[in-house]
């Protein structure tokens, strides 16, 4: 269980499941946006460090640009920081 863990963790989320929302909880600052064909990856700045959201290739995002995020807590995973092995 989630309470037995000790000391920092680090949680990461695959791009395919971090989305622009208007009302996300997260908000960040694109840095680079990444055309891949069929979809783009934003890069973006957060309160909580880098993170990365997947979007379609029509929905371009020009450096700079605030966006707020919301993703699936269903996908989060946990690490330890030091090992970056998967605690969950």
């Amino acid at each position: 269980p989630l309470d037995a863990l000790e000391g920092p963790v680090t949680l990461g989320v695959r791009p395919e499941f971090v989305r622009t929302d208007p009302t996300g909880p997260v908000h960040g600052r694109v840095t680079f946006d990444e055309y891949l064909g069929a979809w783009r990856n934003l890069h973006l700045e957060t309160p909580f460090g880098p993170l990365i959201a997947r979007e379609p290739a029509d929905l371009a995002h020009p450096h700079g640009t605030h966006l707020r995020l919301s993703f699936d807590p269903a996908h989060l995973r946990l690490f330890d920081p030091d090992s970056g092995r998967s605690l969950a």
